[in-house]
């Protein structure tokens, strides 16, 4: 490994005592991965199957089939792009640097880096 990644074999020897650790984890989830490889990611509807049969049996109490609909998606909302938003105020000081204007055309309209790159994007989608 030392000569792959260009490290010289005393500063490996060096290091040895901080480094085990990491190199036993390593194996650990190797092997681990090795013999049941199903751990890591259940087959695909699965997991949904099993989430919302556990909401629908926690809610009414008795054993219900599994939900053929879509899974809803978690979190909040997507904010919707408007083309010229209203500024939340109309006074404010010229930055000097490109940064700093843009830093306060974002606060000025309340917008977000990742929000300015979805309403930048063609279709909507961000692809990271």
């Amino acid at each position: 490994m030392g000569v792959a990644a260009g490290i010289e074999k005393n500063r490996l020897q060096a290091a040895r005592h901080q480094l085990q650790p990491i190199f036993d984890a390593v194996s650990r989830a190797v092997s681990m991965q090795d013999l049941a490889p199903s751990l890591r990611t259940p087959p695909e509807g699965t997991l949904a199957i099993k989430t919302s049969t556990a909401r629908s049996r926690s809610r009414s109490g008795a054993s219900a089939a599994p939900d053929k609909s879509a899974p809803r998606k978690r979190g909040p909302k997507p904010k919707v792009i408007v083309e010229f938003p209203e500024p939340l105020w109309t006074e404010w000081d010229e930055p000097e640097t490109f940064s700093d204007a843009l830093n306060l055309q974002m606060r000025r309209h309340g917008d977000t880096v990742r929000h300015l790159f979805i309403a930048l994007n063609s279709n909507g989608n961000a692809n990271d």
